[in-house]
């Protein structure tokens, strides 16, 4: 589903993008999806993300 989406999002936009794909994947296996989709700027830029990351968003945000 990512492949579909263009790159570097707004960030609200890519925070939700995010939460829903570490809700269907989790963090280890969602983070590796994500940094293929849009590596990271900075080390350890995902993982303070998925800190904040949207809770009430879900794989369906993605559809």
């Amino acid at each position: 589903m990512l492949t579909c989406i263009p790159p570097r999002p707004e960030s609200s936009e890519w925070l939700r993008i995010a939460s829903a794909v570490w809700d269907v994947l989790g963090e280890i296996e969602g983070t590796a999806a994500l940094m293929v989709w849009i590596p990271e700027e900075r080390p350890g830029e995902y993982s303070g993300k998925f800190q904040h990351r949207l809770k009430d968003v879900h794989v369906g945000t993605l559809v």
